[in-house]
């Protein structure tokens, strides 16, 4: 009997499920951090401020201070007094 360890017929080294998990994760991360990204720049923050919700612990900080910080995008506007026009129309001069 040889004292090499049996890896099976695997020969990258990585079990089959190993790297299954490793896809699972990715393809998890890829699936967290593009939403996030785009209601960070909604909000008028950098996208890449969503790469720190990756952190363990920072992530809760991060959503905490999303949820209760002023958003850049609506500085200046009070949509409780102020709401948005139903309708942007342009008045169009009748015609001669």
């Amino acid at each position: 009997m040889n004292d090499t360890q049996y890896m099976g017929d695997n020969q990258i080294g990585l079990p089959g499920s190993m790297v299954s998990i490793l896809v699972v994760m990715v393809v998890g991360l890829i699936l967290w951090v593009v939403p996030c990204w785009k209601i960070f720049r909604k909000a008028g923050f950098s996208g890449w401020w969503s790469l720190a919700l990756l952190i363990p612990g920072i992530n809760v900080f991060m959503m905490y201070y999303l949820a209760f910080a002023d958003w850049p995008s609506l500085r200046g506007r009070n949509l409780a007094i102020d709401p948005p026009p139903a309708h942007s129309h342009r008045a169009v001069p009748p015609h001669a």
